[in-house]
């Protein structure tokens, strides 16, 4: 058998209200304090906001990249002429290094001192005269003036 609460219960629960709801649930004020589209457009603006601030950034890049790649080119072009004369006079040192290398070669050989004279003679740049000479078995020590 049911209890008596539960009977209670149940004969309340089937009884029809005591008065007749006559709302008009559209028409009732919205009892929210804070409104579901104030989210809905403070969402949209944060996001505007953020595309926005993402769109300056990006611009800001590219405008420093920019200053960036002129100072660069401008760089370029200020050290053009002092590289083309520092290509220059490398080659010029390779081919005095070349001609170095011929007199060791002379020396590795082992030719006469008149020989690797006249050749040392023949191959000296036009600025360059030798102050002094001195020939041993593993080595030759030259001085020279420019």
């Amino acid at each position: 058998m049911a209890s008596p609460k539960n009977k209670r219960e149940e004969a309340v629960a089937s009884a029809p209200a005591w008065h007749p709801n006559f709302r008009n649930y559209e028409q009732l004020p919205d009892l929210k304090v804070v409104r579901t589209a104030f989210f809905i457009n403070g969402l949209a603006v944060l996001a505007a906001v953020g595309a926005l601030l993402y769109f300056v950034y990006q611009e800001f890049q590219l405008s420093t990249l920019r200053e960036e790649i002129e100072n660069r080119v401008t760089s370029v072009e200020r050290d053009r002429r002092a590289s083309g004369q520092a290509v220059a006079t490398f080659r010029q040192f390779q081919a005095a290094e070349r001609q170095i290398k011929e007199v060791t070669d002379l020396m590795v050989r082992r030719h006469d001192l008149s020989d690797l004279l006249l050749h040392l003679g023949a191959t000296l740049p036009e600025q360059i005269a030798l102050t002094a000479f001195d020939l041993r078995p593993n080595r030759i020590a030259l001085t020279a003036t420019v």
